[in-house]
C-alpha cells in the first residue's frame, strides 16, 4: 500500500513537471523582445500599452512600464531568435545581409622576388539565408582593387559555420567564385586580359550586438586567378593576399 502511494505521487509529479514545461516552453515561444533605444531588450508580453506607455508581464511574472519613446521596437517572432541573459539576441534562421571591408597584403605565385603590396576591398557585400544558429549560406559581390592590377568585380559563394550558439563564437568559412577585370580606357592591358577563379578562406570572430546585429571580424588568404594579354604574350597570374577583414550582419 505505502508503495503503491509513492508511485502514486512521482506520477501527479512528472505530470505537474511536464505541464509546468510545456507552459513555460509556450510562453517563451509565444513571447515578445521589446527592444529598448538604448540597447538592451526585455523578454515578455505587452498586455497594454497607450501612446506614453507600454505595461509589459515579463516571464518571470513581474510587471513593468516603460515609456513608449524609450521602445526602439517590437519583434514578435520570438521562436526566430535566440535571447541572451545580458540582453543580447541574435536571429536563429531566416534571411540575412552583410557588408564587409578588407585589407589584404600578399605577392604574386609566378614572381618569387615580386614586392609584397597593401591592397584592399572598399566593399564586398553580401546576401543569404541562416539555416540555423551554426550555418549560413549566400551569394554576394563587390569590389577589389590591386594595386598593381587594377580594380575586380568579384561574384562569390559563401559560407560560415559557427563553433557555438553564444553571442560571441568564432566562426570558419569560406568564398568561392569569380572575379571580372575592369579595364577603364584599356590603360594597362589589353582588352582581353581577364580575371578568374577566385578562393577565399577565412577565419573569424562574430559578437551579438542588442541591436539584432553583430560585428564580425575574419582574416584569411584570398587566392585570385589572372590572365593578362600583352605583347603577343599571355602571362597567367595567380594573386595571394593575406586579408583581414571587418563589418557587420543583419
Amino acid at each position: 500500500m505505502k508503495r503503491n502511494l509513492i508511485i502514486a505521487r512521482i506520477f501527479v509529479l512528472s505530470i505537474m513537471l511536464g505541464t509546468s514545461f510545456s507552459s513555460t516552453a509556450q510562453q517563451t515561444e509565444n513571447a515578445q523582445i521589446i527592444r529598448l533605444k538604448a540597447g538592451g531588450a526585455f523578454l515578455g508580453k505587452i498586455i497594454n500599452q497607450n501612446e506614453n506607455d507600454y505595461q509589459i508581464a515579463l516571464l518571470s511574472g513581474d510587471t513593468i512600464s516603460l515609456s513608449a519613446q524609450s521602445v526602439g521596437g517590437i519583434i514578435d517572432k520570438k521562436k526566430e531568435y535566440h535571447f541572451y541573459p545580458n540582453g543580447r539576441f541574435t536571429p536563429t534562421k531566416g534571411r540575412y545581409f552583410s557588408f564587409m571591408i578588407n585589407t589584404y597584403y600578399g605577392q604574386n605565385s609566378n614572381d618569387f622576388w615580386s614586392p609584397f603590396e597593401f591592397d584592399f576591398s572598399p566593399i564586398n557585400f553580401s546576401a543569404g539565408y541562416r539555416i540555423n544558429q551554426n550555418f549560413e549560406v549566400g551569394a554576394g559581390t563587390g569590389l577589389d582593387v590591386f594595386t598593381s592590377y587594377g580594380p575586380f568585380i568579384p561574384l562569390f559563394a559563401e559560407l560560415r559555420y559557427y563553433m557555438n550558439k553564444k553571442p560571441t563564437a568564432f566562426f570558419v568559412g569560406g568564398k568561392l567564385g569569380g572575379s571580372f577585370l575592369l579595364n577603364p580606357g584599356n590603360l594597362w592591358f589589353n582588352e582581353d586580359s581577364s580575371g578568374g577563379l577566385l578562393m577565399h578562406p577565412i577565419i573569424g570572430l562574430k559578437s551579438a550586438t542588442r541591436r539584432k546585429s553583430k560585428f564580425i571580424l575574419e582574416a584569411g588568404l584570398k587566392i585570385q586567378k589572372v590572365s593578362f594579354v600583352g605583347w603577343n604574350a599571355v602571362e597567367d597570374i595567380t594573386i595571394f593576399r593575406y586579408s583581414l577583414g571587418a563589418g557587420w550582419l543583419f
